[in-house]
């Protein structure tokens, strides 16, 4: 019998069409798998924001509990009846409450000694991980503007309604007055409820429309003004407060404002503790409500 080798046949190359065909499957697959990937990524830093607020809100509610229910001043000594005490804000004095001691005792040194000590206010090589935002997108460019150590800048700023003094209009969320001065106490002083009333919000670290300003977590007071300075939202008061969304750029924020990377939503932390999500369609009635804390106005049905 003969045998007939059978030669195999030659494997035919793609044509033009198909690997058109495939370069074009491939393309709609990654224009589906990038929008996936994008929302994981602002999901996972909104988790990391809100996880800063929450240990930011803690050592709130650690402090106040420390020093008999006062809450640490906008900008004063702490408790607020200390004689020879530091001057020093909100964010600073919390920082023994957030694992933040040996950071704090080299202020501390700094600020006994002259109360407007510029050294870590623009000079700290210490970056407070939680002051930080993963969204904040204007941190790289308040270093790279500024040439301040990215250790400095912050990416929430403190209700200065809550830690400082305010008088309201009565049946208004109109506030008149408002001083830097602590003393705020837990229970007296918070009469809408600790739950109803913001502490601390998402704010860029720096916002170039118009005046351009940054958060800075250790700036100081100026005397001046009835502000605390960049690291609390006391350029404008309530009912003037608005927050602002979406901010991918400096140029898009104004500062004094809260402002959140975050898409359609900014975050806060209350005076409870917890953490709430505040989207785009917030009105600005319910959002100065939940500002102040003693205005006894019942908050919208958008809260």
């Amino acid at each position: 019998m003969n045998s007939r080798r059978l030669r195999p046949h030659a494997r035919a190359a793609f044509t033009l069409v198909e690997l058109l065909v495939v370069i074009a499957i491939i393309a709609v697959l990654v224009g589906l798998l990038l929008p996936a990937v994008q929302k994981v990524r602002d999901a996972a830093a909104r988790s990391q924001c809100q996880n800063n607020l929450k240990q930011i809100g803690l050592g709130f509610t650690t402090a106040s509990s420390t020093y008999g229910n006062e809450l640490p001043p906008c900008w004063g000594p702490y408790p607020s009846t200390s004689a020879n005490s530091m001057l020093a804000n909100t964010m600073i004095w919390i920082l023994p409450f957030v694992e933040q001691q040996n950071l704090f005792t080299m202020v501390q040194a700094k600020l006994i000694v002259n109360p407007k000590d510029t050294t870590y206010r623009v000079g700290s090589n210490t970056t407070i991980k939680i002051y930080q935002c993963p969204s904040d997108a204007t941190i790289r460019v308040g270093v790279a503007r500024d040439n301040y150590p990215i250790g400095c800048w912050a990416s929430y700023g403190v209700n200065g309604q809550v830690f400082g003094t305010i008088s309201v209009t009565p049946g208004t969320t109109n506030v008149s007055y408002l001083s830097s001065k602590g003393g705020t106490q837990i229970q007296r002083d918070i009469p809408d409820g600790l739950s109803n009333t913001i502490f601390c919000i998402d704010k860029s670290a720096l916002c170039q429309k118009g005046t351009t300003g940054g958060t800075l977590w250790a700036d100081w007071y100026n005397d001046a003004i009835p502000a605390v300075g960049t690291a609390a939202l006391q350029g404008v008061l309530s009912p003037n407060l608005y927050p602002q969304f979406n901010i991918t750029n400096s140029q898009l924020c104004t500062t004094g404002q809260p402002s959140s990377g975050h898409t359609g939503a900014i975050q806060c932390a209350l005076g409870d503790g917890s953490v709430r999500i505040l989207n785009s369609g917030i009105s600005p009635g319910t959002f100065n409500c939940a500002m102040i804390p003693n205005d006894g106005q019942a908050l919208g049905s958008d809260w």
